[in-house]
């Protein structure tokens, strides 16, 4: 008596699963060098905001993520608007190249037309990728960098607070991005994102550990612990002792 109407809901089911499974799985994005493939954001730290060294109020965070080599770079920024980001992206891409392809979220302030304008200008063959809001599931490679960023931030920030001096996000950003680029992604035989970028390691080659390192404060016990054989001679074209 059930079975006709069993049969056809089970087959119903299977249709809306296969469906669905389709609706979620998405291509993974492939990139094989460095510049194939940059990635933008915002981190919105209005709840947060800090006046930084120039007395100017900062709200947001910019991160722009090379989706190969993993390299990061941030810059604070007062406002989210498309001319402040178009700014700041022009300077950085200056330094270290325009991509073949330039991806974000469909937010406005990424995606803008003058930013467009912009990079096209830089690389007249780049392909811009405007898709819709990133998430952690889909395109998340720069969503964890925005995690791993705002971790690394909130432990500076409380070395900050344990000194006695006031927490400011902006003043960390240097020692944050340091750590991540000089940081191994995956694995003990995986270089750093700054290596693969300029080819040399973000910390001299030292005979000590790095807490070490940082308490040698003249030229003679500096080059007890640095593994490079022209430093003394370096220092002495500089006049340095």
């Amino acid at each position: 008596m059930f079975q006709a109407p069993v049969q056809l809901l089970v087959s119903f089911a299977s249709v809306v699963l296969i469906r669905l499974c389709q609706t979620l799985v998405h291509e993974p994005i492939m990139s094989g060098n460095f510049q194939e493939d940059f990635q933008c954001d915002l981190i919105d730290f209005r709840e947060k905001c800090v006046k930084d060294k120039h007395g100017n109020v900062m709200r947001w965070l910019m991160v722009l993520k090379d989706h190969f080599t993993c390299f990061v770079y941030v810059q604070p920024l007062p406002t989210k608007e498309a001319k402040g980001v178009c700014y700041e992206l022009n300077i950085i891409l200056s330094l270290i190249g325009f991509p073949e392809i330039y991806h974000s979220d469909n937010a406005g302030e990424v995606c803008a037309a003058e930013i467009i304008d912009m990079l096209t200008k830089g690389n007249p063959t780049i392909n811009t990728v405007c898709s819709r809001p990133r998430k952690p599931s889909t395109q998340g490679l720069v969503k964890r960098a925005n995690r791993s960023i705002k971790t690394m931030i909130a432990s500076l920030e409380e070395e900050q607070k344990q000194k006695g001096d006031a927490k400011n996000w902006t003043e960390c950003i240097g020692r944050a991005i340091g750590a991540i680029n000089g940081a191994r992604c995956h694995g003990k035989d995986v270089e750093t994102p700054y290596y693969q970028v300029f080819g040399m390691p973000y910390y001299q080659p030292s005979k000590v550990p790095l807490s070490a390192s940082r308490r040698a404060t003249t030229v003679p016990a500096k080059a007890l612990i640095l593994e490079s054989k022209s430093f003394n001679q370096r220092m002495d074209v500089l006049k340095e002792k």
